[in-house]
């Protein structure tokens, strides 16, 4: 039965791939050579809710690999039924990650920097227009080499990341911004309470979802 839906559900992405609904499957060798290294690795994941009343949504990543999404039919969230421990996740951050999302052996970091910055550039002079955060901080979470942060000129900036080239890129070049290797935890730790704090594609790949909600509250409160 597991055979048969894991087959009918490719012949679907097939299907939506010949419609140009998306590209099945986006072929990506560096996200195959970590899957072979890291799959022995991977630990079955649960609903935060504490229920187990779900169901497979998706047997396939985008990259044709089988890795399950799972929808829990309680409270509706989706999430991958396996993941890494946290040591694991934190070197896939480091090492893997933005080649994966690239597919590059080399990133160029101050195209990186103009594309956050600029994508992000309308709601930031909203929030500014509503917040007065002069001489307030401003922290982005997983926030790559801190682009988003030069919109906020008049505010003491503060970035999370695990990629250590972002990291050595950020601190070279912009003076005004701290940069934390880590994320929330440490964050938390340091006794930081920014008067805002972004998070631009981060959530999703939180391990531990209560965990992290209980950093944020330690920040927040």
């Amino acid at each position: 039965m597991i055979l048969n839906l894991r087959l009918k559900n490719k012949i679907i992405y097939k299907l939506l791939s010949k419609f140009g609904i998306f590209e099945y499957p986006i072929k990506n060798l560096r996200y195959e050579n970590f899957m072979k290294k890291y799959m022995d690795k991977f630990n079955l994941t649960s609903c935060p809710c504490g229920s187990k009343d779900e169901i497979c949504y998706s047997f396939y990543d985008r990259y044709g690999q089988y890795f399950p999404t799972i929808l829990c039919k309680i409270c509706g969230l989706l999430r991958s039924m396996y993941s890494l421990n946290n040591l694991d996740e934190k070197e896939f951050y480091e090492d893997y990650y933005r080649d994966i999302l690239y597919k590059k052996d080399k990133i160029d970091y101050k195209s990186l920097e103009i594309t956050e910055e600029n994508k992000y550039k309308k709601i930031c002079e909203k929030i500014n227009k509503i917040i007065d955060l002069n001489g307030e901080e401003v922290l982005v979470i997983g926030g790559g080499v801190g682009g988003i942060l030069k919109n906020f000129k008049n505010s003491k900036k503060i970035l999370t990341e695990y990629d250590q080239d972002c990291i050595n890129y950020a601190k070279e070049n912009f003076q005004d911004i701290r940069v934390i290797h880590g994320s929330l935890g440490e964050v938390a730790k340091l006794g930081i309470k920014p008067k805002l704090i972004i998070f631009t594609h981060v959530i999703e790949h939180w391990i531990s979802l209560n965990e992290e909600f209980e950093n944020l509250k330690e920040i927040c409160i």
